[in-house]
């Protein structure tokens, strides 16, 4: 159990490593409520780890959260498992960290460790496994995980709703792939995002934004492009289309979903900004009144040992540096109401690092 971290200060020729087992979920909001200073003294609260060993570094399975302060550079890159969405945070760290370039990592821990100057080793998945194992997928549900739209040889576009993970969907061939959304055209499906009723649903109910799918993909057979795009961070889709599909390129958009918006002519493939934006205006509030627990595994440990139960802590899961509490919440929900009151609040895609470690601005 756990929410397994790491946090890496450069500064000069040093990179300081550091292990929280709790603090993936929420790194985005628990920096801007903190700010630079308090941030850096909570995480050098934790034991120091050696940055140039492989092995203290969390992998791209068990990181689930990730942080790099690059001192020099004033750079902030992040990910986190259930933290504020890229744009919006990018946006909010550039009003509240001023001086600092804020990029967020679609690959995850690879992201962190490349900024820190570390290439770590991908982990061996079943993601790599041959294409067309998963012969039972269709294309063209009512369940939205995944957005994917297929430009044919005719230059015609069709887009499908998939209820599956693009990783899923790299094990058919690109001809099974096609296959499965002609069908879905020629029965007349079309995806859900575009559906007005569901459109509604997310203006007029914030908690409704979970129904959305996290990830879309334009796929171009005839100029053999795969382009993916995420509100989440996970290494796997590039993993997986690389590994199945050798001859086409695959390409990473970050969270800038609106290029498959314009290139699949549709829309719809994300919540409306303004129900984000108060989804997020209650998420700070709430986590502003609701101290953090310092010590997430002494409190389970007590529980267990009230049921009666003889467990033993692992001492890894002591390693914790919680958020110190309300801090900036008051800026963080003053520049909300700034977007919300806006007539036409818009928030550009996020920065994001690659896999060489460059930076790209959408």
């Amino acid at each position: 159990m756990g929410a397994r971290a790491n946090y890496a200060i450069v500064e000069g020729s040093r990179t300081e490593l550091y292990y929280d087992h709790w603090g993936a979920a929420e790194i985005s909001r628990d920096l801007l409520l903190d700010g630079p200073t308090v941030t850096l003294a909570r995480i050098r609260s934790l034991e120091p780890q050696d940055a140039n060993d492989p092995s203290d570094w969390l992998d791209d399975v068990e990181g689930e959260g990730g942080l790099t302060l690059d001192l020099d550079q004033r750079r902030i890159i992040w990910f986190d498992s259930d933290g504020i969405k890229p744009r919006l945070a990018c946006c909010l760290f550039e009003k509240l960290w001023p001086g600092w370039m804020p990029v967020w990592s679609p690959y995850g821990m690879s992201g962190i460790a490349r900024a820190a100057g570390v290439k770590l080793q991908f982990t061996e998945d079943t993601y790599g496994d041959t294409p067309d194992e998963d012969d039972d997928l269709e294309l063209g549900d009512q369940e939205y995980e995944t957005a994917v739209s297929v430009r044919f040889k005719d230059g015609a576009v069709w887009s499908v709703a998939a209820d599956a993970l693009p990783e899923d969907i790299a094990l058919l061939s690109p001809k099974k792939v096609a296959k499965r959304v002609t069908k879905a055209m020629l029965r007349g499906n079309r995806p859900i995002w575009e559906d007005p009723a569901w459109q509604a649903l997310g203006v007029e109910d914030p908690e409704q934004t979970w129904a959305w799918g996290d990830q879309g993909m334009f796929i171009d057979l005839p100029a053999k492009e795969v382009s993916w795009w995420s509100t989440v961070s996970d290494l796997f889709p590039i993993i997986a289309f690389a590994t199945n599909w050798p001859r086409f390129t695959i390409r990473c958009l970050g969270d800038n979903y609106e290029w498959h918006e314009e290139a699949a002519r549709t829309s719809g493939l994300q919540p409306p900004l303004r129900t984000i934006l108060r989804q997020e205006q209650d998420t700070i509030e709430n986590k502003g009144e609701r101290p953090s627990s310092a010590d997430p595994g002494a409190l389970m440990l007590n529980r267990m040992t009230q049921l009666g139960d003889d467990w033993e802590v692992n001492p890894w899961a002591t390693q914790h540096a919680p958020s110190t509490g309300p801090g900036a919440r008051d800026a963080i929900l003053a520049e909300l109401s700034r977007l919300l009151e806006s007539p036409t609040p818009s928030v550009r895609p996020a920065r994001f690092i690659d896999l060489n470690g460059a930076i790209n601005q959408p």
